[in-house]
């Protein structure tokens, strides 16, 4: 009996165990990233989405309007940046499409 309650438990702690509450649709590197986009922000009004983008899954780490001079970073699912959009000179592009007119919206994967 004691080694069926153990091994419960064991097995209860176990599913529980993630690495950040973001779920499990995402690239470990993409959980990781998010972990210290969230863990270092200045400001309440961050968010991570992802999009369809040139025929893949990109994420947007959108932290623009906790200062107007902030680029939200464009990674791939590998981790891989593939462009920054915002900042004060108010990048549109990546890739030499403009991003929001050529990407669609999937979800918003976390928001503070």
């Amino acid at each position: 009996m004691k080694y069926s309650i153990l091994l419960f438990t064991a097995l209860l702690l176990t599913m529980n165990c993630s690495k950040s509450d973001i779920g499990n649709d995402v690239q470990d590197c993409i959980d990781t990233r998010i972990i210290t986009f969230k863990d270092n922000l200045i400001c309440d009004k961050a968010l991570v989405k992802q999009y369809l983008f040139q025929g893949q899954t990109v994420f947007v780490f959108d932290n623009q309007e906790c200062c107007c001079d902030h680029f939200s970073e464009v990674m791939d699912v590998d981790c891989n940046l593939i462009g920054n959009l915002g900042g004060f000179a108010g990048l549109t592009k990546i890739s030499g499409l403009d991003f929001y007119t050529n990407a669609k919206l999937i979800k918003i994967v976390w928001k503070k």
